[in-house]
């Protein structure tokens, strides 16, 4: 094999081994996007029982700069609950209240240049809700709103396995201006908790590769 052969294999090895080492990261310049399984659980409501409830989302992560990223979720579930009794309904009703959301965060990231970092962030969305009972029926009537915006602030971690995949767990807190999500008017606005939990695979500058394999070449000069 030629020197030059040679070199070029090996500076390919190491930059490999490199990578999946100390190059998983959320370094300056690197765009995330995945899925993530969703789960969600009202916080502050009208209802007598909140439930645990599920959905999905698409995941996207920016990275702005070593430490700062934007985050961002766009997916539907539901929230779900027994509301209190009535005559009508001596046990409660069960309710479902399907959603579409799309929000975007800004995130502090602890150790942008490892493998394992931990962030904090926060942000504000969009949200779209339709609150039925467990026959389909429609909770809320015609005028009643459907449409709300939101903040939330939240912490997590993302899990490098290398420079392009990794997997995210979060969870955050969720508030708006409406006290219709869970199907009735109460005195104060409607609140849930979201986790997520996230597979991305990342896009970066691949200058950044050429410049490891020059590096790495004139060294062995």
């Amino acid at each position: 094999m030629k020197n030059s052969d040679f070199r070029l294999v090996s500076v390919v090895v190491l930059i490999l081994a490199f990578a999946s080492v100390d190059f998983g990261q959320m370094r300056a310049g690197k765009f995330g996007v995945g899925l993530a399984g969703t789960g969600y659980y009202f916080l502050q409501s009208n209802l007598k029982t909140p439930d645990p409830s599920g959905g999905g989302a698409v995941s996207l992560t920016y990275s702005i700069a070593n430490h700062v990223s934007l985050r961002s979720l766009m997916g539907v579930g539901y929230l779900a609950g027994t509301q209190v009794s009535s005559a009508l309904y001596p046990s409660g009703r069960s309710i479902e209240t399907n959603i579409y959301h799309w929000n975007l965060a800004l995130a502090y990231d602890f150790v942008s240049d490892a493998r394992f970092n931990p962030f904090i962030y926060v942000g504000g969305g969009l949200l779209w809700f339709d609150a039925r009972d467990k026959n389909g029926g429609q909770l809320t009537g015609a005028g009643m709103p459907r449409f709300d915006t939101n903040y939330l602030a939240g912490i997590g971690f993302d899990y490098f396995f290398d420079e392009f995949w990794a997997i995210s767990l979060s969870a955050e807190g969720v508030g708006g201006f409406t006290s219709w999500l869970d199907g009735t008017k109460g005195s104060t606005n409607d609140t849930y908790g979201r986790v997520a939990f996230s597979l991305r695979y990342h896009f970066f500058d691949q200058n950044f590769v050429k410049e490891m394999i020059d590096a790495f070449e004139n060294r062995a000069k």
